[in-house]
């Protein structure tokens, strides 16, 4: 007498499947961790290492850092005088307003450029 047993196989496959997709995926996410953190981390390190060597290699202009040191500064000098009267207090005279700048055809700071 034989015995004939059907076993359906449907649901073991399926299992299977749905383990190799979890393993692939969860190789693939270690796989893009290391690669962000860990060697692109070590590559910008060389490239900082090869980047300080270039710059230490070139020399300064000193009299074009001194040319443009000193526009810099003539931006960024006061306009207004150092002591301003406070026009709220009683003591003290009123002052008149600052006369009228001439008119020029160019703006003074850029005559020497």
């Amino acid at each position: 007498m034989k015995i004939k047993t059907k076993i359906d196989i449907t649901p073991l496959l399926f299992a299977r499947l749905v383990i190799m997709a979890a393993v692939s995926l969860i190789l693939i996410g270690l796989l893009f961790f290391l690669y962000r953190d860990f060697y692109q981390t070590i590559i910008q390190a060389e490239t900082v290492v090869v980047l300080k060597r270039e710059v230490a290699l070139k020399d300064i202009e000193m009299e074009l850092f001194k040319r443009v040191k000193y526009v810099n500064d003539r931006k960024i000098t006061n306009i207004l005088p150092a002591h301003i009267v406070d026009v709220f207090s009683a003591s003290g005279p009123i002052a008149s307003p600052p006369p009228a700048p001439a008119a020029t055809t160019t703006p003074p700071l850029l005559n020497n450029y």
